[in-house]
C-alpha cells in the first residue's frame, strides 16, 4: 500500500449488510501521519477490496454516533 498507517484496529459491524454495503474501518494513525495518509489508505483499501470503504479515526467520529460505533466495533 502507498500509505504506512500503523494498524487497522477495528471494523464496524452492521446488522443490515447487503451487497452494496460499504466497509467501515476505525483506524489509529501513527504519530506524524496526516489526513493525506488517511485518504491514501481509503483509496488503497477500496482498490484492494473492490468495494466502497469509509475510514475514520476515533477522534473523527461524530459525537451523536460515537458511543454506538465504539460499542459495535469488532477488533480485527
Amino acid at each position: 500500500m502507498a500509505t504506512s498507517i500503523n494498524t487497522i484496529v477495528k471494523t464496524i459491524s452492521h446488522q443490515a449488510t447487503t451487497s452494496k454495503s460499504d466497509i467501515d474501518l476505525l483506524v489509529e494513525l501513527e504519530p506524524g501521519r496526516s489526513l493525506f495518509d488517511l485518504g491514501g489508505l481509503l483509496m488503497d483499501m477500496q482498490d484492494l477490496l473492490g468495494q466502497n470503504v469509509d475510514v475514520v479515526t476515533e477522534r473523527g467520529l461524530r459525537e451523536r454516533i460515537r458511543k454506538r460505533v465504539l460499542k459495535e466495533a469488532v477488533p480485527l
